[in-house]
């Protein structure tokens, strides 16, 4: 496992008119950071041979995101957003339960079974 620690040095000027460097640290992760990911762009459905790279790009984003630790469910519904509006369409296509619908091992199948063809 890799530890990251970031380096803060400062200088600082001593009482008798000498210059003395301050060197404090912290680990990575107590450093705040605004980082926005933007999720893949939406699936062209056109275009299905682009299926197996856009769904990597997804699982990515997810795991970068930490919305692949979360609820199925709400997964599933930032999978289907992100796709776009036809993606519901094509996931009703193929005759899925709503059971089947809130897992998102589930739902990858199902595309995986209509994209990839």
């Amino acid at each position: 496992m890799l530890n990251l620690v970031i380096v803060y040095k400062s200088i600082v000027h001593g009482g008798s008119g000498g210059i003395m460097i301050e060197e404090e640290s912290a680990p990575a992760a107590m450093v705040a950071t605004n980082l926005t990911l933007r999720p893949p762009a939406q699936f062209d459905f056109r275009n299905p041979d682009e299926w197996p790279k856009w769904k990597r790009r997804f699982t990515q984003y997810l795991a970068a995101t930490g919305l692949d630790k979360g609820d199925s469910s709400r997964t599933v519904s930032t999978l289907l957003y992100t796709m776009g509006e036809d993606a519901d369409d094509v996931l009703a296509s193929t005759n899925i339960t709503d059971a089947e619908r809130n897992d998102y091992a589930t739902v990858i199948n199902k595309f995986d079974g209509v994209l990839q063809s």
